[in-house]
Formats: C-alpha cells, sequence, structure tokens
C-alpha cells in the first residue's frame, strides 16, 4: 500500500470519519450512523470451502483496509450490517471483482461460524437437537440469518473514476437472454472530488477539508477562495493534513503539540513567505542587471570582494547570490 492510500485508510478508519462516509453515502446525508454506534473487526477474510474442516483444506485469505460492525436506528428500527470500506487513490478496473470477494469471503464465514455454533450445540446436548437432516448437512438451519456486508470504495483522485462500477460492465458480449441469469455485483463507489460544492459542504468533518484541497489543488485562485474564507478550515485534524500532503503539492508547517491546525493562518503564512521571496528575487534581479557589468570589470581587475559588496549595498547573502548567477568572466 502506497502513503497516499495509507493515510487515507489512517483518516477513515477514524470512527466520526467512516460515519460521516456512510451517512453522506448510504443514507444522503442524513445522521443514521453514529461514531459510538461502530466496532472495528479484523479486516483479514479467511474462509474454508464449505465443508472442509480438515487440515488438507486450502484457506482463503485477504485483507480489507477497513472493517467496521455498524448499529443503524432509523424510525424506532434497530438493525446490524457489517460495512467495509477500501482507500482508492488510483483507479482499479477490476473493482467490482475484488469487492465482491470481500463480501462474499464475510458472508461464507459468517455461515461457517453458524455451523461451528450448532455442531457445539448439538455436541453439547448429545444428539441432533430437533434440527431436520437437510439443516444438518448444511450447517446452516432454516432460521440462521446473515448481517449484510457492505463495501464502501472512497477514491480521492484527480481524474473521474471511468472504471466498471458493476459485474456486467466487465463481461464479454452475451446473449441478452442469457445476459439475464448471469449473476451481477453492484460496486458502491464514492467518487470525493467529482462531487459538487453543495455535496462536498454536506461533509462534517474531515472529509471536507481533504475534498476541497485535492479538488482545487490544481486551481490557487479558486482554492484559496475555498479555504481562506472558511472557518471551517481553522480546525483542521493532523490526518487530513497528511493526507492532504500526500495528496498535493501543499505543504504546512506543522504546530507541535496541537491535535488541530489553523490551515487559514498556515496558507496566509506561505502566502506572505511568497511575497517576501518574490520581494527579495526581484530586487535582486535589479541589482544583478545593473551590477553586472561592474561586476565583470572590477572582479577581472583583482577588486577585493567585500569592497565591491560594500559599493553595491547589498548584504552577503545577495552579494554570493549574485556571484552564483551572473556570469563573471575573469
Amino acid at each position: 500500500m502506497g502513503r497516499k492510500d495509507a493515510s487515507m485508510k489512517t483518516l477513515l478508519s477514524k470512527n466520526e470519519v467512516f460515519a460521516d462516509a456512510c451517512n453522506q453515502y448510504f443514507f444522503r446525508g442524513k445522521n443514521v450512523v453514529k461514531p459510538e454506534s461502530l466496532r472495528e473487526l479484523d479486516p483479514t477474510e479467511i474462509v474454508l470451502p464449505f465443508g472442509k474442516e480438515d487440515k488438507e483444506a486450502t484457506a482463503n485469505q485477504k485483507y480489507r483496509d477497513i472493517l467496521k460492525l455498524c448499529t443503524v436506528k432509523t424510525d424506532s428500527k434497530c438493525t446490524y450490517c457489517i460495512i467495509g470500506m477500501e482507500a482508492q487513490s488510483k483507479i482499479h478496473y477490476a473493482m467490482p471483482v475484488r469487492n465482491l470477494l470481500y463480501d462474499a469471503m464475510h458472508l461464507t464465514k459468517q455461515v461457517a461460524d453458524k455451523a461451528k455454533q450448532h455442531k457445539e450445540e448439538r455436541k453439547s446436548k448429545g444428539k441432533k437437537g430437533g434440527v431436520s437432516s437437510d439443516e444438518y448437512l448444511s450447517g446452516f438451519y432454516k432460521t440462521d440469518k446473515l448481517l449484510p456486508v457492505l463495501t464502501l470504495v472512497v477514491y480521492l483522485g484527480t481524474h473521474a473514476w471511468d472504471g466498471p462500477t458493476s459485474l456486467r460492465e466487465m463481461y464479454a458480449e452475451i446473449d441478452e437472454e442469457l445476459l439475464e441469469y448471469v449473476a451481477d455485483y453492484k460496486m458502491n463507489l464514492f467518487d470525493l472530488t467529482h462531487q459538487s460544492d453543495e455535496e462536498i459542504g454536506r461533509f462534517c468533518n474531515d472529509l471536507f477539508q481533504i475534498t476541497t484541497f485535492v479538488k482545487y489543488s490544481g486551481n490557487f485562485k479558486e482554492f484559496k477562495e475555498s479555504v481562506v474564507q472558511k472557518e471551517r478550515f481553522s480546525h483542521v485534524s493532523r490526518e487530513a493534513i497528511d493526507v492532504v500532503q500526500n495528496f498535493t503539492n501543499y505543504r504546512f508547517k506543522a504546530d507541535d503539540g496541537k491535535e488541530e491546525q489553523d490551515v487559514c493562518k498556515a496558507i496566509m503564512d506561505l502566502q506572505d513567505e511568497a511575497r517576501t521571496e518574490g520581494k527579495l528575487e526581484g530586487k535582486l534581479e535589479g541589482k544583478m542587471e545593473a551590477a553586472q557589468e561592474i561586476l565583470q570589470k572590477f572582479l577581472a581587475a583583482g577588486m577585493d570582494e567585500k569592497e565591491l559588496q560594500r559599493m553595491l549595498s547589498v548584504t552577503p547573502e545577495e552579494f554570493g547570490k549574485m556571484l552564483h548567477w551572473v556570469p563573471v568572466e575573469v
């Protein structure tokens, strides 16, 4: 995993950011998923083929970025589901297959866990426990239920996602009648930087700042207008700044000891530095043009450099730059 995806993974792992992404994508901005209702799960997916419990069975193992148990409360109802998130900085043209595998492996694990639980219960009772032969053979009972598994791809790239978002888009040409019976899988893609400003404004926390930074990273004027005038950029987490610095060319001086940074102030500081440096460069360029002939003439004649510096009324640093930038034939 590269630095970009790793920094995004760290950010999305925070419950408040994870919940914000879920609420914006799955529930159109409604505050349904609460940060305190999320529970971290092991993102490692390991499953054995159905009914294969012997030592020779080959296990499949994959690693998700993030996986959490989610409690969803709507209209006085409380439901549970498993939500995984994948951080993407680049387009993955086989992402639907990859996500399908993740989801299928976790569902398979749920079935295997149920079968193991039933087996232990039957063993403790010393009999089948009143289950049918079909239930006994499959290990999964008629009354058993699975927790839904959803995977959300959070894409933070400057290029719009042009890869497939479903299995059917990946299939070769096939007869329409047969296509009706071919399995499909819809990928949940959250393309952050290609949302409207209104949609970006609905984010409650770090996703708002990083999406704005990356979206306008190629246009400093629009970026400055979007950032400096918004108070929401006066409190940006270190994790968000890490993402910004990995995805853009912006570099901010960290205020040591603080968990949040004032990015508005950092931007103004960068502008002040740029203005100061620009004035210095302009000053030196003007002096160099006027002093080029003098430097060439007097240095060739053996005049002392300190005397020249005094005559030109420049600092030692400025004079050093003049000697470096101005070609002198001695």
